[in-house]
């Protein structure tokens, strides 16, 4: 695919945009948008404001998952250091990784019990509290 491409009427806009999109993170046009000042203003003024979310699969290699772990690990060591010397340490929370569809998924169905195990315990509230109206 060539960018001529989207010119000569071969490649739609949509097309383009999707391309746009599955250029990786650490490439030249990712760099550029980040340091667009044009850009960046309007993003303050309106509000859009990107919520940094977890790397995409395709950027987190081998490679990027073995130093996530090690900044994983080396972050917990800082911690265990700063609480042994009786210092009060933050936690430094875990490296993002991607999440998959199978995370989501697993996500869902916690937040699925999560809401019915609510729901029973809210309708047992109801049931003492009608109880005690009663007597």
């Amino acid at each position: 695919m060539d960018l001529l491409d989207f010119f000569r009427g071969d490649l739609t806009a949509d097309g383009l945009l999707q391309y746009i999109d599955r250029l990786p993170a650490h490439g030249h046009f990712m760099a550029e948008v980040a340091q667009d000042d044009e850009l960046a203003a309007d993003l303050l003024a309106n509000g859009d404001l990107p919520e940094p979310g977890p790397p995409p699969l395709t950027d987190f290699s081998p490679e990027v998952r073995v130093m996530a772990d090690i900044a994983d690990r080396l972050a917990q060591v800082v911690q265990a250091i700063g609480a042994a010397a009786g210092a009060s340490w933050p936690v430094t929370p875990p490296y993002p990784r991607p999440k998959t569809a199978l995370d989501r998924a697993k996500a869902n169905r916690s937040r699925q019990r999560h809401q019915r195990l609510m729901d029973f315990i809210n309708q047992r509230r109801k049931k003492i509290r009608a109880r005690r109206r009663a007597e």
